[in-house]
């Protein structure tokens, strides 16, 4: 009887054992190469590392990521800071868990660039004109109608509509829009082929060095409930982002993986600007911004939204 207790309690602690040990599964978003982060943690090795079996999937736009979150198809979802903080003050309870990607003077760009044969010297030469944006409220767009602001011209006068980043050149060549705000390399085709020319790069609005703009996130539901998961995936998050900052050409291959964004597109930008830590000067300069465009009901308690 003593050899058959000895036996079955040896069981348990094996089992509790393997319990302990296995990895714990969620699943994760990401949209574009921002994303890399992610991209780079999953293949090197760096959430499995941590006790992570992470499923990534794809989402056609960062809008559409709270969605997929809130409903818990996504556990975890790299989330523009100006979708969590619109999110937030909608009343859904949403905190980020650590950084993503941002946006960093001399190395990022996107731009106001106008159509060829218009003579725009300055923000008052868009009054009454098509200017397109990525995403009408995405981080383009909130970025130009500031700048707008800041020369004294309401958005309201500009005729701000949706294009693709791809459609961008075609565009302007047609004489559909008379401006765009695209990113690079799209800014240097569109320049080079005499399309149109750069009026303005709006990173230069950013008071900073470098700016978040995407951050990884999760309801508030259920990082309560896995708190102790938390530390484990900034840790695969801050290894991932070393490996980013060490090795470019390794990052690319993984974002050409997992966007089809071909190489030579991709070897012609600089890599994610990423940074593993939650900066709340980054969350207030956002909401700062949207306040300004009347994009947020309440001012946000910043702090609140960074789970510690």
């Amino acid at each position: 009887m003593r050899q058959h207790q000895v036996v079955l309690a040896a069981l348990a602690l094996l089992l509790a054992s393997g319990a302990a040990n296995a990895a714990q599964k969620l699943t994760m978003n990401y949209t574009t190469g921002e994303s890399a982060t992610a991209f780079i943690a999953k293949d090197e090795g760096f959430f499995a590392k941590h006790g992570l079996d992470v499923d990534l999937v794809a989402v056609t736009q960062n809008s559409n990521a709270p969605a997929a979150l809130e409903s818990g198809s996504v556990q975890v979802g790299m989330i523009q800071i100006a979708n969590l903080l619109q999110l937030t003050d909608g009343g859904l309870d949403f905190v980020a868990l650590a950084g993503g990607a941002g946006n960093e003077k001399d190395v990022t760009k996107f731009a106001v660039v106008v159509r060829s044969g218009l003579d725009v010297k300055e923000a008052k030469g868009l009054i009454g004109k098509k200017v397109g944006v990525p995403g009408i409220g995405a981080s383009i767009d909130i970025y130009f109608r500031n700048w707008l602001l800041n020369n004294n011209v309401e958005p309201a006068k500009v005729s701000i509509v949706e294009t693709t980043f791809l459609a961008m050149a075609d565009n302007l060549k047609a004489g559909n829009i008379d401006a765009v705000t695209p990113l690079e390399p799209f800014i240097s085709r569109i320049t080079s082929q005499k399309i149109g020319y750069e009026l303005f790069n709006l990173i230069d609005l950013m008071p900073r060095p470098k700016i978040a703009a995407l951050l990884f996130a999760s309801t508030r539901d259920w990082a309560t409930k896995n708190a102790s998961t938390i530390p484990e995936l900034r840790a695969a998050i801050s290894e991932a982002d070393d490996f980013i900052h060490a090795n470019p050409e390794k990052t690319r291959a993984a974002i050409n993986k997992y966007t089809k964004v071909p190489l030579p597109i991709l070897n012609s930008l600089p890599v994610p600007a990423v940074d593993p830590e939650i900066h709340k000067a980054d969350l207030d300069f956002w909401a700062g911004m949207m306040q300004r465009l009347h994009m947020l009901q309440n001012k946000p308690d910043t702090a609140k939204l960074i789970w510690k």
